[in-house]
């Protein structure tokens, strides 16, 4: 409930989120199949000089309503990349334009977002209903979290061998989100109804 301003403001208000289908659990079932199945992939091609961790309980930013009953204390984040030696990790990524860190989240997509993802240049130049943009903002700006990149990893469960698409999310566009996400959340705890931000931000594309 992050791709709205006006979604943190209805939830304090007593509003309960429509339950999701039944009928969608196949397709939860077969993310998770294929999240797994990367996984071990991940863990099998990574060469020497990083380290990964999947599944990682994280801390929230010092902006996120952690002290209020209705929002989480901690998040989940899918997969961490860390260089633990530089000089083993240069030959495969350049160090001058990287940070040591990099936080990815992993979803499972039909074939129209993940052909969106794969040919977009930036993830903000598309409406994001779900929000994307908005949790990978969290994780990275989490307390106690080091430097580190942010990246969204998208598979086409429709066409799996097309591979995965990854797009970076940029500091400006962090920063944005950032903002986005602590005025709406300082609105609905003081009782303020941000309006449709999403309609107004994207008009007909939202």
């Amino acid at each position: 409930l992050v791709s709205c301003q006006r979604q943190a403001f209805l939830v304090l208000q007593g509003h309960t989120p429509e339950p999701m289908s039944g009928d969608l659990a196949p397709s939860f079932a077969i993310g998770h199949l294929i999240e797994a199945m990367s996984r071990a992939f991940f863990y099998g091609a990574l060469p020497p000089g990083f380290a990964l961790t999947h599944d990682t309980q994280v801390p929230l930013p010092a902006w996120w309503p952690k002290g209020h009953p209705k929002f989480a204390k901690m998040g989940s984040n899918d997969f961490t990349i860390q260089i633990l030696d530089a000089e083993l990790a240069a030959p495969y990524l350049d160090l001058t334009r990287a940070k040591p860190v990099c936080v990815f989240d992993y979803k499972t997509m039909g074939q129209i977002p993940y052909t969106t993802l794969s040919k977009c240049k930036s993830l903000a130049e598309k409406p994001d209903g779900f929000g994307y943009n908005s949790q990978l903002t969290i994780y990275g700006d989490g307390e106690g979290t080091p430097d580190c990149d942010v990246a969204l990893v998208g598979f086409n469960r429709n066409s799996p061998m097309q591979g995965i698409a990854v797009r970076r999310l940029t500091n400006g566009e962090r920063a944005e989100e950032a903002y986005r996400l602590s005025t709406g959340f300082e609105m609905a705890l003081a009782g303020n109804d941000p309006g449709l931000e999403f309609i107004n931000r994207w008009g007909k594309q939202g």
